[in-house]
């Protein structure tokens, strides 16, 4: 997983236009390398596909990736970045932990944190309060929902992500470096005021509903699409 990490750093990590160059040499390579080793260039043609903009083909490449070797964790997690896109937790919190994720990942903090309790009002065993006949545990037991108000922060950690991680690495790393050279002992953290100026005045977000948008949902897309026409501004408080 560490090579095919560092040859997607290495290449459109480096240069984003070379995308379909990473595809091309994904595909024409796979059928040619051991079974074991076809499940990282498949992952890597996921990689080349999100970023050329097809998102749906490279969810398929995933799932291909996935049935090839159940355990290896590059495709889980980005199977969990997914899941984490449409608003599904479980499913997410589910694929991080087959992808071993460590405890203080921060998309398994952010998961866990919009994780929807349980209706305290409604038995298991009673009629589901969506009025469909069935039994709660049956029907929205662990799959209530959070209102919008309670995902905004959500959808905004998946923007941020979408910046750190989908190739904007470079344009991050150079607003982080230029809001901190004068220092004389920069914080390695990245800023979030460095992650927001990538998003918003880089195109990072624009990029982000782009790409990523078909997969959120409607409610937040369309408040993503609104936070869009808005021009930063400054409040005195």
């Amino acid at each position: 997983p560490h090579l095919a990490e560092v040859l997607v750093a290495e290449t459109v990590g480096r240069n984003p236009d070379g995308a379909a160059t990473l595809g091309f040499f994904a595909e024409t390579l796979e059928p040619q390398v051991p079974r074991r080793a076809r499940v990282a260039f498949r992952w890597l043609r996921s990689v080349a596909l999100e970023r050329i903009g097809d998102i749906e083909a490279a969810e398929r490449a995933l799932l291909a990736a996935e049935t090839m070797d159940t355990d290896w964790p590059l495709p889980l997690y980005d199977l969990a970045r997914i899941a984490s896109d449409r608003g599904d937790v479980e499913r997410g919190l589910a694929l991080l932990s087959r992808a071993g994720a460590a405890p203080d990942d921060p998309l398994l903090a952010v998961l866990r944190s919009h994780r929807a309790e349980a209706r305290p009002d409604v038995g298991r065993n009673e009629p589901c309060w969506c009025g469909s006949g069935r039994k709660y545990k049956k029907c929205h037991l662990g799959k209530e929902q959070l209102s919008l108000p309670e995902r905004v922060g959500w959808l905004y950690a998946k923007a941020a992500q979408h910046a750190l991680i989908s190739g904007w690495r470079g344009l991050v790393a150079e607003l982080n470096y230029e809001r901190h050279r004068h220092h004389d002992a920069p914080d390695e953290m990245i800023d979030p005021v460095v992650v927001d100026a990538a998003l918003f005045e880089g195109d990072a977000f624009v990029d982000f509903l782009a790409i990523r948008g078909p997969l959120l949902p409607d409610d937040e897309r369309s408040l993503a699409e609104q936070w869009l026409l808005i021009d930063r501004s400054l409040f005195e408080i």
